[in-house]
Order: structure tokens, then sequence, then C-alpha cells
């Protein structure tokens, strides 16, 4: 669990500082004489937005004219943003699975002292019923871990999950509006 939070902290800010990259991207290129980015995209700073402009740039000049279709680039980028946030369904499901898991074992040690047991001696039932409470007591506190640990676990993640697409929304935005219109315009009035 710990070290899923320490992943989920990572990936949390890894997309934080891809947020600010895109934002300083736009201040780049809606500022006046903006499209001078686009001419020379070192001057863009280093992220994974800044390099799906680069490579929206260079298909444009590989292209030459025409309409930029950037789909194939934009899923290319929401795989690289998304990259493993993925773990946390896993390690939540995990989670649950083990709950489950410490439930069976918890039961199996509640039920094994009755395979022995004499109806007639009250000390082995005394003694029996004792073991029967911790093994309920193991099944109903593993139940209880893994639920929590795996609903815990699931709600970092589905917040890591809705900046990523924040991220990725903006970076559409910024593209669909300042980059794309700039390089097709450019493209229309090269010689075909």
């Amino acid at each position: 669990y710990f070290v899923t939070c320490f992943h989920c902290f990572w990936r949390t800010r890894a997309i934080a500082r891809e947020g600010e990259t895109t934002r300083r991207c736009r201040a780049i290129l809606s500022a006046p004489g903006g499209a001078r980015g686009l001419d020379d995209a070192r001057s863009l700073p280093r992220g994974l937005v800044p390099d799906h402009i680069r490579n929206l740039i260079m298909k444009a000049h590989a292209q030459a004219a025409g309409r930029i279709d950037q789909t194939l680039l934009l899923r290319s980028l929401a795989d690289r943003l998304r990259g493993s946030n993925g773990f946390g369904a896993f390690v939540s499901d995990t989670l649950m699975k083990l709950g489950l898991l410490g439930t069976i074992i918890g039961f199996i040690i509640m039920l094994a002292p009755i395979a022995g047991l004499d109806a007639a001696d009250k000390v082995a039932m005394r003694s029996s019923m004792g073991l029967m409470s911790d093994g309920m007591a193991v099944a109903m506190y593993t139940t209880l871990a893994g639920l929590v640990g795996s609903i815990l676990v699931r709600i970092q993640y589905y917040m890591l999950d809705a900046a990523t697409q924040k991220v990725f929304s903006d970076a559409v935005v910024l593209t669909e509006t300042y980059v794309t219109p700039v390089l097709e315009r450019k493209g229309a009035g090269s010689p075909s």
C-alpha cells in the first residue's frame, strides 16, 4: 500500500510538471509573435506536450500542405501522459483479492478446531470456541484491511487520472488553437 502511495505521489508530481510545461507553452505561443516559437521549437520548454508540438511541426514540414491530422500523435501523447497510472488499478484489485484470501484463511483457522471436537468435553469446547473466534477475527480484519486499502488506492489514482485527462485536454486545446492553424497556413502558403 505504501509503495503504491509513493508511486501515485511520484506520478502526480510528473503530471503537475507536465501541466506547468503546458501552461508555459501556451504563454509562449499566445504571446504576440508567438508563432515564431513554432519556427524555432527549441524555444519551447522540455516535456511531453512540447515534444508533441515538435512532432506536429515535423509532420507539417514532411506533409508540406493540407490539413494536419494529429489523431495518431494525440494517441501517443495520451499513452505517454498516462504512463504507469494503470498500476493503481492493478494494486487496488490485488488488495481486494488479498483481503478475500485472508478471509478464506481466517475461515479455515476458524473451522479447523471443529474437526477433532468431542461434544462431551466442555474444556475442549471452550478452547475450540476461543480458536474459532481468533479465526473469525483474522477473516474480518483481513477483509477490512483489503477493502479499505483498495478504496484508498482507487481514490488516489482516480484523482491522478483526472489530472492526467486535464493536461491532455489542455494539450489538445493548445495544439488545435495555436499550433495547427499556424502550421496549416504556412503549408497553404508554400508552393505545391
